[in-house]
């Protein structure tokens, strides 16, 4: 009977710790936040719907484990975390603390130079927050940073490169050049994603190839500056490829792009 009572006792602490939200607690550091990040003259975060998911799934777990961590056993990292919510982004970063209360943990943090840097890096536009409390009422809080940059499907993607030649070649008095669809740059444009080398080999073994120009690029909002070299680009005509995709060692997607002009 001492053995079963034994064995009962060691699958109760095996238990994971209730988790309970505290959307106070959340609304608080998100206040506290902005209000160190404006006395020093910086914008203040937005908050997000999809990053404020992505770290309260993070503090819940935390609050369950009874221990702060940016990465539990089978747990996806935290940038990874970040881009499966679906946002366009191309700088990620996460605080994660615990404390008895919001004040503490947001105090914490400001003492901490890395933490710090996070919640007063001006390049970060958004911001997701999780505040969950565990059976003992200590708070466990995630902080999901990151900069989001315009969205564009691939076509919207190839359509925006076009442009961006089109008036690059019409400033330098160029004449333009009308667009080729070739499947094959999009699949070329892949395969530099998934080998995670920008290269030009392939591209320029093309039948009829004048300019080769590949780069890649994580916000189209502005002309790439590669494309530069296709200003006044001899050829007859122009084919582009995009690819937005991760690789092995890029968490975060980016637009892998092949722009070609033929003779």
């Amino acid at each position: 009977m001492k053995r079963l009572l034994a064995v009962l006792a060691l699958l109760m602490a095996a238990q994971p710790a209730l988790a309970q939200a505290d959307a106070a607690a959340q609304k608080q550091i998100l206040e506290l936040m902005n209000r160190d990040r404006v006395a020093r003259r910086l914008m203040p975060l937005e908050a997000d719907a999809k990053l404020t998911e992505a770290a309260q799934q993070h503090a819940a777990r935390m609050a369950q484990s009874r221990a702060i961590s940016h990465q539990f056993f089978e747990e996806p990292s935290a940038a990874a975390r970040i881009v499966a919510t679906g946002l366009h982004v191309d700088l990620v970063g996460e605080n994660v603390a615990s404390s008895q209360n919001a004040a503490g943990a947001h105090a914490a943090l400001m003492k901490s130079l890395a933490h710090r840097a996070n919640i007063l890096n001006p390049r970060f536009t958004h911001v997701g927050i999780g505040a969950f409390r565990d059976d003992h009422g200590d708070l466990y809080v995630t902080e999901d940073f990151s900069r989001k940059v315009a969205e564009y499907s691939v076509p919207q993607a190839e359509s925006r490169l076009l442009d961006f030649i089109a008036n690059l070649r019409r400033a330098a008095h160029a004449r333009p050049l009308p667009l080729v669809v070739h499947p094959e740059l999009e699949e070329l444009a892949c395969a530099m994603a998934h080998d995670d080398l920008i290269s030009t080999v392939k591209v320029r073994a093309l039948p009829g190839v004048s300019t080769t120009v590949v780069f890649t690029a994580s916000d189209l909002t502005a002309s790439p500056r590669p494309l530069s070299r296709l200003k006044d680009a001899p050829g007859t005509s122009l084919g582009i490829g995009v690819c937005y995709s991760a690789s092995a060692p890029r968490v975060i997607p980016v637009y892998w792009a092949v722009v070609v002009t033929y003779f």
